[in-house]
């Protein structure tokens, strides 16, 4: 079950805004609108939790920050998945 957010941010927090994001674990994907219009999207069901920032996802952080110097304010929308509905395998 994924639960959906919505957040208000200006174009400076952007980048740090979807970093917290990305190392939240729970987040399946990232949505970031401009006047009611989708500029990018940014799935992270890949996600490798080796390491830090994962690689493929430095592009990702280029063109986010990018983004901000182009626009002022934006809207994430952010899906959730939420934890209480998964199944965790046992161990054997």
């Amino acid at each position: 079950m994924v639960v959906g957010e919505r957040v208000s941010i200006t174009g400076s927090g952007l980048v740090e805004k979807v970093d917290k994001l990305i190392r939240q674990g729970n987040v399946k994907k990232v949505r970031i609108m401009h006047l009611g219009k989708p500029l990018i999207d940014i799935s992270l069901d890949l996600r490798d939790t080796t390491s830090d920032v994962p690689l493929f996802l430095i592009p990702v952080h280029a063109a986010v920050s990018k983004i901000t110097e182009l626009i002022n304010y934006c809207t994430i929308e952010i899906d959730l998945v939420d934890r209480r509905f998964t199944y965790e395998y046992p161990d054997f």
